[in-house]
């Protein structure tokens, strides 16, 4: 049912966040792994009135890498991966350190290019794991990492 559609948000709460709550994830990834790729976004909810950002929030990074190392979730696999989507950018910055400086009396925020390089290269082998347990088609996952690829070269020469 679910590929009738080109986009699907899955809204997490802060409920699932301070739990480490990954069921709404995996009941995605369970039910649409062999039709679906690369169309979620996700969002977080719950922290509107908190005047950080989400990856400034130690349970919404807490939560963001215990879905890596621990979960496994192959985020590259099923996030969206068009310049319009801020998800995998979200699950990156709360992965990489983001140091805040000012520059000519603005605040910028510089990326800790070696630590995305390793949130690449991590995601990168849990997508390819997956694809292989899945016994997905390989062109499918060279089209994903292509995707990922022009992603992250995107967002860097435009931020």
């Amino acid at each position: 049912m679910l590929d009738k559609f080109d986009d699907i948000t899955i809204v997490i709460d802060k409920t699932a966040i301070l739990n480490n709550d990954f069921d709404v994830i995996n009941n995605y990834i369970e039910e649409n792994w062999d039709v679906r790729f690369s169309t979620l976004n996700i969002n977080i909810y719950g922290y509107d009135n908190d005047p950080r950002e989400l990856y400034e929030i130690p349970e919404v990074v807490k939560w963001v890498k215990y879905s890596i190392f621990e979960k496994k979730i192959p985020w590259f696999y099923i996030l969206a991966n068009d310049d319009k989507s801020q998800s995998i950018k979200l699950i990156a910055l709360c992965y990489c350190s983001i140091e805040e400086k000012t520059k000519n009396g603005k605040d910028i925020y510089q990326l800790d290019l070696s630590k995305l390089q390793e949130f690449s290269l991590v995601n990168f082998d849990i997508m390819n794991n997956y694809v292989k347990m899945k016994n997905i088609n390989e062109d499918i996952n060279q089209e994903i990492s292509q995707k990922i690829l022009n992603y992250f070269r995107n967002w860097l020469e435009n931020k």
